[in-house]
């Protein structure tokens, strides 16, 4: 019964996909995509604890994503609708071979007896991020980058997140009864931090690239930003920091005052938004504990890194990162394929094994799942996708276009400097995300075509 509906829900998807396909309106499916990935974050801040049911269905035994499915059925609305690539830019080629090579991951993985539900779940990997990625480079960057459509992102995504980030600030825990064990509180959760930090990053550059940006707007990214300092993980401190860094950066070189009026001077509403909601649970936190020795939220940031639960976690991390290196070592050309799970006993004292399908290192991952070939191809890839959003940032004649695609590149570093510290392979929400910026790195560099290039048949 089940297999009936979803069959009969395909169907009718892939007709809505063809019909906006065939409109010249992709970016409807994009949003919606999105859209469900944000829902999912910020009622499931612990990644993975999704029931199953409409976000998580299972199929044949196996768990998928419901935006996995949105992803399938837009790739074969996209196929109907424009065919087969004409043409295949040097960064897809490059993208194209890295994926290829997860994907003979697969057959190799099971040829050592691993387990194929993790085989299945690891693959799922080149669906999200190299489906999004064909999606997002079939997209006309013109209907992304209006004023009209960053405001009401904007707006929309804000007014979303301003609960649970009041809820994670105030540690008042809330909870939806209509959705089974979905509710956000004490912690917005690493990975929900980082989706609302890159969606809201993305809309922030772009608007601050406009002639005269709108301080509503940037106040609202501003408040998403600051959603990774109240989940005390570290992974998503780091890549606040990290992005933070490359936007210094990007905005003391000369292209940046050729695109945007504004300055570093003129970003203070930006702190303002994060230092004024710090400010003020700072002063609850003293009023309401007059006694407590420890600095208030200064001491929960410290927290993130010097805890006793975070130095157990980093010293679990280290023996997994040895772990890993010994299995990489072993098999270093081609890896051993995908699905390779551990077991290792913890220093604590806790009689309950760590286990695990990955290494929380991209490297080692990759090295250990591909062999060097595949860290060298993911490498590649990469490299190219940062070298095209540098170009287009320096010559696109949009500013606009300009921004979303720095943007992109600065966020892709974002997400590999967390990807040495926490898996982003097996996430499906960093997965799909990471496709996007792959996307509008490739659109971007033809998005100074003619409004039909935009709809040939070129996906990446």
């Amino acid at each position: 019964m089940i297999i009936i509906a979803l069959a009969v829900v395909a169907i009718v998807g892939v007709i809505v996909c063809v019909v906006l396909e065939e409109r010249g309106r992709p970016e409807i499916i994009v949003v919606v995509t999105l859209a469900i990935v944000v829902f999912d974050a910020l009622v499931y801040p612990d990644g993975g604890a999704e029931p199953a049911g409409i976000l998580r269905p299972t199929i044949f035994g196996h768990d998928y994503r419901a935006a996995d499915l949105v992803i399938v059925v837009a790739l074969l609305a996209r196929l109907i609708v424009r065919g087969l690539p004409r043409r295949v830019t040097g960064t897809g080629l490059l993208w194209f071979a890295f994926f290829a090579m997860f994907t003979i991951a697969v057959p190799l993985g099971l040829a050592n007896g691993h387990a194929s539900a993790l085989v299945i779940f690891q693959e799922k990997f080149v669906l999200e991020a190299g489906g999004m990625a064909i999606l997002m480079a079939g997209v006309p960057l013109s209907s992304v980058t209006s004023p009209s459509f960053v405001g009401k992102a904007a707006w929309t995504m804000g007014l979303m997140s301003l609960v649970p980030i009041l809820a994670a600030f105030t540690k008042h825990a809330v909870t939806f009864p209509i959705l089974p064990q979905a509710g956000f509180g004490s912690s917005l959760g690493s990975d929900s931090a980082t989706v609302l930090l890159s969606l809201s990053f993305l809309l922030l550059i772009v608007e601050i690239c406009h002639p005269t940006p709108r301080v509503g707007v940037v106040a609202w990214c501003g408040l998403m930003m600051v959603a990774g300092i109240v989940t005390g993980q570290r992974a998503a401190l780091i890549g606040l920091l990290v992005t933070l860094a490359c936007m210094v950066v990007v905005m003391t070189g000369r292209p940046w005052r050729r695109r945007s009026n504004a300055r570093l001077s003129q970003l203070l509403p930006v702190l303002a938004v994060i230092a004024i909601p710090l400010g003020a649970i700072a002063i609850v936190n003293a009023r309401t504990s007059p006694t407590s020795s420890a600095v208030p939220v200064v001491s929960q940031l410290g927290g993130s890194f010097t805890g006793v639960g975070k130095t157990q976690s980093a010293d679990i991390r280290l023996t997994v990162w040895t772990f890993g290196r010994k299995i990489a070592e072993a098999h270093p050309v081609f890896g051993t394929g995908l699905g390779q799970d551990f077991n290792i006993f913890q220093s604590n004292g806790s009689e309950d094994p760590f286990t695990g399908g990955d290494f929380h290192d991209i490297a080692i991952d990759l090295v250990v799942t591909t062999g060097v070939v595949g860290l060298g191809l993911f490498g590649l890839a990469l490299s190219a996708s940062l070298w095209s959003a540098f170009v287009t940032w320096r010559n696109a004649r949009s500013s606009a276009i300009a921004a979303i695609a720095v943007g992109s590149g600065i966020l892709l570093v974002q997400l590999v400097s967390k990807g040495l510290f926490e898996s982003i392979t097996q996430k499906y929400r960093f997965t799909v995300i990471l496709g996007l910026f792959v996307g509008i790195i490739a659109q971007a560099r033809k998005s100074e075509a003619a409004e039909s290039e935009f709809l040939e048949s070129v996906w990446i």
